[in-house]
């Protein structure tokens, strides 16, 4: 305490120096210049010509004393041993002195004259200003007024006339006012000072404090990216090696055990991704991508993930986006796919029976945006009102008994909630105990230059047919309906099995239904037993019938050929899908019996495949990107450090390199930048092979920095299958899959 009282003293004296030192640099010529000011209103110079010229050198001496030593306040405090303090405070009270001194002179020589009065008003002039100009040092100011006025009091005092009695008296009331003023005045200073003082001390604190932020936020963001490579590196060799296994010949209890394994291996890596991705937006790291994507691919893409675990538990989950919501536009697909994916696993994990729908809507429309409404509507377990404040908080749930029960950090609807802010939308919810709960959020996106046009012939082909949509879930049939009428199909929705066969056999002479769908409200015995009734009705041309089934159900081929069964559509039911369905049933060339409307990837020897560098140091990795990619038909060669990927280059041709970031010897970037100056400097070369970064970097700049080496695209590990073919399919196309 007393060290800082020190401190603060040093500098306190230390503005007091420089606050005198800088007003002392307009006001000490003021004596010189009064005093000739005085003389030529007087006639005292002809009187005492000696003394007059004598005090005027004298004014003229201090005067220049002080504006040299306040000119050079900071030299002479620290190089020289003039104590500058003490110096600038004799000068100033000398020349009060001087002043005061003739005053008395011209006082008791001209009495109550002219001569006395300007001289003894000017005294009074420099007193108050020297109460403001020397009211940093409470000593100097009080010395400098008693100095410079007291001799009139005395002369007030001591003069015969009774008038000059009241003058002194005057004065000495003037003087005691004007240490009152110095008083406060030196009160105010010393405050603002302290105010100041604090203030600069905070301000250094406060940027101390900030380096010390920066250096922690650095040292944290190499920690986690430290993190996520360690992390990130054995997980890709486990969920790699998990997806191997359960692509191979097991029993149904290995199976089980494998795909046990996954799951959890997926869980594991789904929350270190919410802890990254935390930890990107608390540092504002986390940057968001604008592009151009389709909608409809993005949220269908992520349909049969959550469909599949909603699946296991016996509820019902399905997915509507409205046709007048434009679909081509621009923004982050990644991390729209990530709120919808929080909502919606969040909806599945709290629900044992019911359905969850998942829903996208138009707010507002104009000719260059679009702001919608993405809405999951679960009938779950709810929340009840008074934890409802829990929500969207870091690392809160609503109870703990419901963590213990379905899992979870709290991270997801608090990454969820600000996402949806970074990408200027709204995120919220409604809900009610034991009834469910709607969350919601809303985006306002771009639009793509192109408009989104459905280009089907399906309208055409079935004109002035009827589609049956029979035995279906309210839901599900409210959305194929809506799928039908935005693809311009007329369609008839039915519930019961009776009315479906009734509405068929009126139906006979004109043919006007072409297309029956059949929901799981029919279970197999009665979709046979209506086929049949069918059969009876249709001698000639049979209406295609279609069933639908959860994709995880095994199409029982056998039983649709037996059952005239034209094709099977997936649950949970996409347009995407519906189109396909439609085309292939109405498109004569096309044999009728076909089985789940699904993408296949082929791994048929005939294609042509590519000659892929593998450039990665850790075994692990090694064996589960060769068997992924040998796997596709693609053959492999392995670098265990970017020198040896080098050498490689140099004397083999290859179709691909896949560069891992961080290797020993001769890093991923720094071997891309090599290839690409090797390619650059030979001629011969036709084409420039494409080179995807593979690594376990996740942090904000690496996918920049590996662009920047040279690199076409990067993936992030544990490396996936379908990863590897979206990259091939994106560099190569489809007939080098």
């Amino acid at each position: 305490m007393e060290q800082k009282t020190e401190i603060f003293n040093k500098a306190l004296k230390k503005q007091v120096i420089n606050d005198l030192a800088e007003r002392a640099l307009s006001t000490s010529f003021s004596y010189p210049i009064l005093f000739i000011i005085y003389i030529l209103f007087t006639t005292v110079e002809d009187d005492f010509p000696a003394l007059t010229t004598v005090i005027g050198i004298l004014y003229f001496s201090i005067a220049g004393l002080r504006f040299i030593l306040s000119k050079k306040a900071e030299h002479f405090i620290n190089n020289t041993n003039i104590n500058w303090y003490f110096t600038f405070n004799i000068l100033t009270l000398c020349a009060a002195l001087t002043w005061s001194s003739y005053g008395c002179f011209i006082c008791f020589n001209y009495g109550l004259k002219v001569e006395s009065y300007l001289h003894i008003f000017i005294a009074t002039g420099i007193s108050a200003g020297a109460s403001t100009a020397l009211s940093t040092d409470l000593r100097l100011v009080n010395l400098f007024i008693l100095t410079l006025l007291f001799p009139y009091i005395i002369w007030g005092l001591l003069y015969a006339p009774e008038t000059t009695a009241a003058f002194g008296i005057s004065i000495l009331i003037y003087v005691l006012f004007l240490i009152i003023v110095n008083i406060k005045q030196n009160k105010w200073y010393i405050d603002s000072f302290t105010a100041n003082y604090r203030l600069r001390n905070q301000a250094k604190e406060l940027e101390k404090a900030k380096k010390v932020s920066e250096a922690s936020v650095k040292a944290k963001s190499s920690f986690l990216a430290n993190m996520s490579h360690e992390i990130r590196t054995p997980m890709n060799g486990v969920t790699g090696m998990l997806d191997i296994l359960t692509e191979t010949d097991l029993t149904q209890d290995q199976a089980d055990l494998a795909e046990s394994a996954k799951a959890s291996a997926n869980s594991l890596l789904n929350l270190i991704n919410d802890i990254l991705d935390f930890s990107k937006i608390e540092e504002s790291k986390l940057e968001l991508n604008t592009i151009g994507f389709n909608l409809r691919e993005v949220l269908e893409s992520l349909c049969d993930i959550i469909a599949l675990d909603a699946t296991k538990k016996g509820v019902e989950f399905s997915l509507l986006i409205n046709s007048d919501v434009p679909v081509l536009l621009k923004g982050d697909p990644g991390r729209i796919r990530q709120i919808a994916t929080n909502l919606c696993g969040n909806a599945v994990k709290f629900i044992s029976s019911g359905e969850v729908f998942f829903s996208v809507s138009l707010q507002e429309n104009d000719d260059d945006h679009a702001t919608l409404l993405f809405k999951v509507k679960d009938t779950g377990i709810g929340i009840p009102d008074n934890k409802k404040r829990l929500l969207f908080k870091s690392f809160s749930q609503v109870d703990a008994s419901i963590t213990r029960e379905f899992g979870g950090t709290g991270l997801g609807l608090t990454i969820s909630k600000q996402l949806a802010e970074m990408m200027g939308g709204e995120i919220g919810f409604e809900s009610t105990e034991k009834v469910g709960s709607t969350f919601w959020f809303t985006l306002k996106l771009e639009k793509q230059q192109r408009d989104d046009i459905i280009t089907t012939n399906n309208a055409d082909t079935l004109q002035d047919k009827l589609v049956l949509v029979a035995g279906f879930h309210q839901r599900t049939e409210m959305i194929i309906c809506e799928y039908l009428r935005s693809l311009g199909i007329q369609y008839q929705a039915v519930k019961e099995l009776n009315e479906t066969l009734d509405i068929m056999k009126a139906a006979v002479s004109n043919h006007s239904i072409s297309i029956l769908f059949t929901g799981d409200n029919f279970d197999t015995t009665q979709v046979a037993y209506a086929t049949k009734e069918i059969l009876t009705y249709y001698t000639d041309t049979l209406p295609a019938i279609v069933v639908t089934k959860p994709f995880t159900q095994k199409t029982d081929m056998e039983w649709m050929e037996k059952n005239h069964i034209s094709a099977t559509l997936l649950k949970p039911v996409k347009l995407s899908q519906l189109e396909l369905c439609l085309d292939t049933i109405t498109d004569k060339n096309k044999p009728h019996l076909q089985a789940d409307i699904s993408m296949v990837v082929k791994n048929d020897e005939e294609n042509p495949r590519l000659k892929i560098l593998l450039a990665e140091d850790n075994s692990m990795n090694q064996k589960v990107a060769v068997k992924m990619l040998t796997k596709l038909g693609h053959k492999v060669e392995v670098a265990v450090n970017g020198l040896e990927a080098v050498k490689e280059f140099e004397q083999k041709e290859f179709d691909l390199i896949l560069m891992d970031g961080q290797m020993p010897k001769m890093s991923g970037l720094e071997a891309t930048k090599k290839i690409r100056a090797i390619e650059k400097s030979n001629f011969g070369r036709i084409k420039t092979v494409p080179i995807v970064a593979i690594t376990a970097n996740a942090m904000k700049g690496d996918r920049e920095r590996f662009l920047a080496s040279g690199m076409d695209d990067y993936l992030t590990k544990p490396l996936k299958k379908d990863d590897l073919i979206t990259i091939i399919d994106k560099l190569f196309g489809t007939a080098r899959l």
